[in-house]
């Protein structure tokens, strides 16, 4: 009885067994699936880490040029700062020499008034102040009067 019923199974023994091999093959495929899918991910991360490596590198790259860029602008602004006070100081003294040179000409064209005296006074003030904005208008018309007659 043990070898007619072994031989009554016989069949779905082997059917059995070569489901199992069949499940193997396709549990190997899957396994080689997951192991290249690990590999490609592990790639695509690498590449991902080196692009954002090199990202960054540039962007300190940028950086340090644009920190150059300021230094340049900031040492340029400061170079023009102090020509236009350099210019505005030389203006200045321009204007005192002019006023000391105009003053007794536009005092004696006008035959001795005293308001020139007081407006020369008032306009060395305004030079020691620093405000020659005010100053060059009347220097100008009192060159205008000096060279007019």
């Amino acid at each position: 009885m043990g070898v007619d019923l072994e031989e009554d199974n016989m069949p779905v023994i082997m059917n059995l067994i070569e489901r199992t091999r069949a499940l193997e093959e396709v549990a190997d495929a899957a396994l080689e699936r997951v192991r290249r899918l690990e590999g490609h991910n592990a790639l695509r991360k690498a590449y991902a880490e080196d692009r954002l490596a090199r990202l960054e590198g540039a962007i300190r790259a940028l950086a340090r040029r644009v920190r150059a860029l300021e230094a340049a602008l900031n040492a340029q602004v400061q170079a023009q700062a102090e020509d236009r006070a350099q210019d505005r100081t030389r203006r200045l003294e321009m204007a005192r020499v002019e006023l000391e040179d105009l003053a007794p000409r536009v005092f004696a064209k006008r035959g001795g008034d005293v308001d020139v005296l007081v407006a020369a006074d008032h306009l060395r003030a305004l030079l020691d102040q620093g405000r020659l904005e005010e100053v060059e208008p009347v220097l100008a018309r009192w060159k205008g009067e000096v060279a007019g007659g």
